[in-house]
C-alpha cells in the first residue's frame, strides 16, 4: 500500500482500508480506556483490547496491513536518513509532519494490537532530535515514553525516589480531539487520538505503579482552553451539529461537561492508586512565569517539551506588571507552537536543563485539588473562570 494517504482532513471519496483500520483501533481503544472498572495492568489491557469482537476477528489482517504500510513508510524515512550520494542532493533532510504522523500511527496501531515494533520509531526519534516533534501522535508517543520509562524505573528500583512533574497548558486536549474525531472521522485525527490514548494509558500505568507525580495546570491556560472549547461548541451548533448530549447550545452546560470530563479522567488515574504524592494543582492566576513556561513532562532522567521554545527568556515583559489577557494568549500560542516560539511543537528537553525546569515547577504558587469528592468543586471553579 502506498504511503500517500489522505491526511488533509477532507473525507475520502472511497474508504481507504488503512483509514478503516485506524478508525477501528481509535474507537476501541477509546472505549476501553473510558469504560469504568477495576484498575488494569498492561497485559490485561492488551488482552481485553485484542478480544474485542471486530479486533479479535481481524487481528492478523490488521497487523499485516499495518506492517505493509509501515514498510513503505520506512523506505521513505530511511532514504532521507541515509541518502545515497546521488540522492543526497535531491532528498529532503527532514521528515514532513505527515510522515511523522504516518510512522507514529503504524507504531501505535501495532502497539495496541500487542505487537511491539521498535524499528518504526527509530527514524522518528532520529529526526526529532534535530527538528522536534510536530503536534500530534509522535509527540504524544514521546511523552508516553517518559511515563513508561519512569514506571519501569519504579519496578527496577522500588526503593529509589521516582517523580514526574507535568506542566499542562491544555488540559482539554483529549476532550477536544475526541470530539473532533467523532465529527471528522479522518486519518489525521484518528492517529492523533491514538497518540493521546497511548499517553493516557502510560500515565495511568505509571500512577498504578506507585510513582510520585505532580500535575500543574496554570489558571490562565485553563481559562483559555475553556473559552476555546465554548467557541468551538457554539460554532458547531451554528452549523447544525448538536452538542454532546443533544439539546440547545448553553455555555454553562458546555463548561460543566468539560469539568466533569476532566474530573473523571483525574479520578480514574489518580484515585485508583490512592497515594498522597500523586497530586493535581491549579497554578496561581498571578504567576506570570508559570504561564510563560513551555508545557512539559519531566521525569528524573528525561523530559519532553510540549512546545519548542528557542529562547523563552527573550520574551519582553515590563517588571511589576501583569496582563491576564496577554498571559492567556501566550499560553495558547505556546501550546500551539506559534507566536514567540517558532519551530515544531515539541522536542526532547536537554539533560542540562532538567534540574532547572524541575526547580521552577517546584517553587510555583499553586492550589491542590481535592479529588476525593465530586466534580462540583471543579465545575464551580471553571464557571468562575469564564464569567
Amino acid at each position: 500500500m502506498s504511503t500517500q494517504v489522505n491526511l488533509t482532513g477532507e473525507p475520502p471519496t472511497i474508504q481507504d482500508p488503512y483509514l478503516t483500520d485506524m478508525l477501528l483501533l481509535a474507537d476501541n481503544v477509546w472505549k476501553l480506556l473510558e469504560s469504568p472498572g477495576e484498575p488494569f495492568n498492561l497485559f490485561n489491557f492488551h488482552d481485553q483490547f485484542c478480544r474485542k469482537g471486530a479486533i479479535e476477528q481481524n487481528r492478523a489482517d490488521l497487523i499485516g496491513r499495518i506492517l505493509k504500510h509501515a514498510d513503505d513508510a520506512l523506505v521513505i524515512a530511511n532514504t532521507k536518513r541515509t541518502p545515497s550520494p546521488q540522492e543526497s542532493i535531491h532528498a529532503s533532510p527532514e521528515l514532513s509532519d505527515d510522515e511523522f504522523d504516518l510512522l507514529a500511527g503504524d507504531w501505535l496501531g501495532l502497539y495496541f494490537l500487542g505487537m511491539g515494533f521498535p524499528n518504526i520509531w527509530e527514524p522518528i526519534a532520529f529526526f526529532a532530535e534535530g527538528s522536534g516533534f510536530p503536534r500530534g501522535a509522535s509527540l504524544c508517543k514521546a511523552v508516553g515514553d517518559v511515563y513508561r520509562e519512569a514506571r519501569l524505573s519504579c519496578v527496577r528500583r522500588p526503593l529509589a525516589s521516582h517523580r514526574v512533574l507535568v506542566l499542562d497548558h491544555n488540559p482539554l486536549a483529549i476532550f477536544a480531539m475526541e470530539a473532533t474525531f467523532r465529527e471528522k472521522r479522518d486519518l489525521k485525527t484518528a492517529v492523533a487520538l491514538l497518540g493521546m490514548l497511548f499517553e493516557l494509558l502510560q500515565l495511568r500505568l505509571y500512577l498504578l505503579a506507585g510513582g510520585s507525580l505532580s500535575l500543574c495546570v496554570p489558571e490562565a491556560s485553563l481559562k483559555s482552553a475553556l473559552k476555546i472549547e465554548i467557541a468551538r461548541a457554539e460554532n458547531l451548533h451554528a452549523n447544525g451539529i448538536r452538542p454532546r448530549g443533544g439539546g440547545v447550545f448553553n455555555p454553562t452546560v458546555v463548561v460543566d461537561d468539560m469539568a466533569s470530563f476532566m474530573w473523571r479522567q483525574l479520578q480514574t488515574g489518580f484515585l485508583t492508586s490512592r497515594r498522597n504524592d500523586q497530586v493535581v494543582y491549579i497554578g496561581a492566576p498571578d504567576d506570570e512565569e508559570l504561564s510563560f513556561m513551555p508545557g512539559c513532562v519531566i521525569s528524573n532522567t528525561q523530559g519532553i517539551f510540549r512546545t519548542r521554545v528557542n529562547n523563552i527568556s527573550s520574551i519582553k515583559r515590563q517588571p511589576g506588571t501583569f496582563d491576564q489577557s496577554r498571559v492567556a494568549t501566550n499560553a495558547r500560542e505556546t501550546e500551539r507552537g506559534v507566536g514567540s516560539n517558532p519551530g515544531r511543537a515539541g522536542n526532547y528537553l536537554p539533560s542540562r536543563m532538567l534540574n532547572s525546569f524541575r526547580d521552577k515547577l517546584e517553587r510555583v504558587t499553586k492550589q491542590q485539588l481535592d479529588l476525593s469528592g465530586d466534580a462540583s468543586f471543579l465545575e464551580e471553579r471553571c464557571q468562575a473562570l469564564v464569567r
